[in-house]
């Protein structure tokens, strides 16, 4: 395939398109059954084809029995074109983007992406409402939203039969952030002994120089859902900010 053909076809031309401009720019002025022969394309299609090219703008007809066909100058035509290449692709790519960064993502089958913590919420809420056998979180530290929506939540499926297993750093490294869901959970609505805090034994830090407590980190939760699902990542669930 020749470069100008390329080009033209890159330019969104069809193949018979790019060759009648092609064979019509070599011409200068042509009719239609010297396009079609000069550009190898079938007479019966050559005449739709021009009219596509007339109508793009890629050539102009002059009447008369035949009609008379003359190209478009190619640099004003190409950049027109590239023009107008570039504004979709701006314009798709823009999309893509935002579809990218939305705030939830989810792909089909078992693995899904949250992004955000508004989508995060949304599905954490959604695993809660529809978990009928159990419900296991294992994370740091858990404050509760500006009404405990998750703390709530998570005593309404402990009342409803699932069981419900929170563990919670027991000295987070921002004093006191777990301080108000622990009095959520365990007062007489909450989850009784389905809530543990953990507490490490000190252990030397890397340097060997003095001892540390150790954190927990990583966040995990398990949901028996009507099918078992696992969120695991670096979030805060609540999408609050622990603050001393």
């Amino acid at each position: 395939m020749e470069l100008e053909h390329e080009a033209l076809m890159t330019l969104g031309l069809t193949d018979y398109q790019a060759r009648a401009y092609g064979a019509l720019v070599g011409m200068g002025t042509a009719t239609a059954s010297e396009i079609a022969e000069a550009g190898n394309i079938p007479r019966s299609k050559v005449y739709s084809v021009l009219d596509d090219l007339v109508r793009d703008t890629w050539a102009s007809v002059e009447a008369g029995r035949p009609k008379v066909y003359r190209p478009a100058r190619p640099r004003d035509r190409v950049e027109q074109a590239r023009e107008e290449v570039n504004d979709l692709v701006d314009g798709g790519l823009a999309q893509l983007e935002a579809k990218y960064h939305a705030e939830g993502t989810i792909y089909s089958g078992p693995l899904f992406v949250l992004r955000g913590d508004e989508a995060l919420a949304e599905r954490m809420d959604e695993l809660l409402r529809e978990a009928r056998e159990s419900v296991l979180l294992l994370l740091p530290f858990l404050v509760p939203g500006a009404d405990g929506e998750l703390a709530d939540a998570l005593s309404r499926a402990h009342e409803r039969g699932v069981r419900v297993r929170v563990t919670l750093e027991g000295r987070p490294r921002t004093g006191h952030a777990n301080d108000a869901v622990v009095r959520m959970l365990s007062g007489p609505a909450g989850l009784g002994d389905g809530l543990r805090r953990v507490i490490h034994g000190r252990v030397p830090s890397p340097s060997r120089l003095s001892l540390v407590h150790p954190h927990l980190h990583e966040k995990l939760y398990c949901f028996s859902h009507p099918r078992p699902a696992a969120l695991v990542g670096s979030f805060n669930p609540s999408g609050d900010r622990p603050e001393d």
